[in-house]
């Protein structure tokens, strides 16, 4: 049986963080993206992104031209341009489920990966 692409693309990242979950791998990957954000620290899948200014970063890691760094900076507009962010990659991220997003570890994970995926591998 021929294994899914998003599972390749897991056990990519399971080999290279040198991780035995998923939790971990892609953890080490947004930490590893965004160490050149000293003011953005995250250490799980919740509290970390509630106020949108990591995905923000990541996406400006990889698509500087899409974000203003100086924006980074105003958590409150950040929620909001993560979405208009998620809209211009054709992810489908609406307000509220963002808002609703980091109450919940999975569905962080699940929008961290759809980033992963779009910014950091050859599907983009």
């Amino acid at each position: 049986m021929k294994a899914s692409a998003d599972e390749v693309l897991w056990t990519d990242l399971l080999e290279k963080y040198k991780c035995s979950s998923k939790w971990n791998a892609l953890l080490a990957w947004a930490q590893e993206n965004l160490a050149e954000y000293p003011t953005i620290n995250v250490t799980n899948f919740t509290s970390d992104w509630s106020d949108g200014r990591a995905f923000c970063a990541l996406i400006h890691h990889f698509r500087p031209g899409m974000v203003n760094p100086f924006k980074l900076m105003e958590p409150k507009l950040c929620t909001l341009l993560a979405v208009q962010l998620a809209e211009k990659l054709k992810m489908h991220v609406d307000q509220a489920t963002f808002l609703e997003l980091a109450k919940d570890y999975k569905n962080v994970m699940a929008v961290v990966f759809e980033l992963y995926k779009k910014l950091d591998t050859d599907e983009q």
